[in-house]
């Protein structure tokens, strides 16, 4: 299966009531593992470049290993690198909230 993107997997789990994880990783052998369990568990998966991912590995080459490990599963992978230089606050998530992404917010405030 190929990458798919953060609004597919939100909207089929908002469909099918149930939460996706937002897995870090923070070297290839993380990747790895998340996306051989996804593919054998059928459970989508949301792959995030950590801060010493980033660090370590340019962002672009970070992109083609998240891509080449989804087009290796049976199943949905968001490959989440948009913001590879700069880290994400509580804020920034709120200012993109739409209904597609509120699940994401709400778990954050529990």
């Amino acid at each position: 299966m190929t990458a798919v993107s953060l609004k597919k997997i939100l909207t089929d789990a908002n469909k099918y009531n149930y939460a996706v994880a937002g897995l870090v990783v923070l070297a290839w052998d993380d990747a790895l593992a998340f996306t051989k369990a996804a593919d054998e568990t059928g459970v989508p998966i949301i792959l995030q470049a950590g801060p010493s991912c980033r660090e370590h590995t340019p962002v672009p080459i970070l992109g083609k290993m998240f891509r080449y490990l989804a087009a290796q599963t049976k199943t949905h992978v968001c490959c989440h690198i948009d913001h590879g230089y700069t880290s994400v606050s509580y804020t920034h998530l709120r200012a993109h909230e739409t209904l597609m992404n509120l699940v994401c917010r709400l778990l954050l405030e529990k």
